[in-house]
């Protein structure tokens, strides 16, 4: 069994804020990638097409705007995430752990084809 050791100082360069469903990226900061590229240490944010939850539309906590499908939903993937533990299985799928600013962590699987926004300064560090 090994423990992941992140660090206060790698958890300060995870955006901390909810992301807007409309995001763009700013190419001097950002870059999209597939899922085939994503490597261990980057900070990235899954690009969604469309289908992340609006943070706008909901307030976590609160049971009528917030349900138990849509906060998880929101939580995992309209945040910045560091990616650790990743994994590559069969042909397609991409597995990985993603620790987010305030410390947690999901689980995270997507298909290798699905393209993800990634930080410039991450992707150089692991």
């Amino acid at each position: 069994m090994t423990i992941d050791l992140t660090t206060e100082l790698d958890l300060l360069s995870i955006p901390a804020e909810f992301v807007d469903v409309n995001f763009e990226m700013d190419p001097k900061t950002d870059d999209l990638i597939r899922g085939r590229e994503v490597t261990e240490g980057m900070i990235v944010l899954w690009e969604g097409s469309g289908r992340r939850i609006d943070p706008a539309g909901h307030e976590l906590g609160v049971d009528h705007e917030c349900d138990p499908y849509n906060c998880p939903r929101l939580l995992t993937e309209s945040r910045w995430c560091k990616v650790t533990k990743i994994e590559r299985h069969s042909r397609d799928l991409l597995t990985f752990i993603g620790v987010y600013a305030d410390g947690t962590k999901r689980s995270r699987a997507y298909n290798l084809s699905y393209c993800w926004f990634v930080k410039l300064d991450s992707s150089s560090r692991k």
